[in-house]
């Protein structure tokens, strides 16, 4: 068995599936699985990709890539993938499947997805985490220039050419 990525819009998506996400998400986070439902209704749209890693039909890595627009100073309007919610169940975190690191794989296939559809993407991460994101070619973003709406200390990265030099980055 090899290991296989999904993309999918959140509209297509089943509910089978979101209840395996959500299962995924309960073992990384503590919270509930009406608060995650809720969650979901709140924050993504149709557009939204859901993006799914399985080994042996049982899903052991999940990404949200939320469709979202950038707006320049000079009101220029540019779509842009927001990365949310990286995570490899963690029986599989350190191990090779088939020779292969999960995790970098599915980071793999979803760069060359940005890439296809010719867009950019923006995450937010803790500072343990930006080695990982810039060993797949993220880049950390000067704060000061692009505004984000971060409650949390979190270092603002980008997967892309951005053309535009200040903007409002609306998550």
């Amino acid at each position: 068995m090899t290991l296989k990525v999904k993309f999918q819009k959140n509209r297509y998506t089943k509910k089978k599936n979101l209840e395996e996400i959500i299962n995924l998400k309960s073992k990384e986070w503590k919270f509930g699985r009406k608060s995650q439902i809720n969650w979901i209704k709140r924050n993504l749209k149709e557009k939204d990709i859901h993006v799914t890693l399985k080994y042996k039909n049982k899903l052991i890595g999940y990404t949200m890539l939320r469709n979202r627009v950038l707006i320049g100073k000079n009101k220029i309007r540019k779509n842009f993938y927001f990365f949310d919610t990286h995570l490899i169940d963690i029986k599989f975190r350190n191990k090779l499947v088939n020779k292969k690191s999960p995790s970098h794989f599915l980071m793999k296939n979803i760069l060359s997805y940005i890439l296809k559809n010719k867009k950019i993407s923006f995450l937010l991460c803790k500072k343990k985490l930006t080695n990982y994101y810039k060993f797949h070619n993220w880049k950390i973003m000067n704060q000061k220039k692009y505004k984000i709406k971060n409650n949390k200390k979190l270092i603002l990265m980008s997967f892309g050419k951005i053309n535009i030099k200040s903007c409002l980055i609306s998550i």
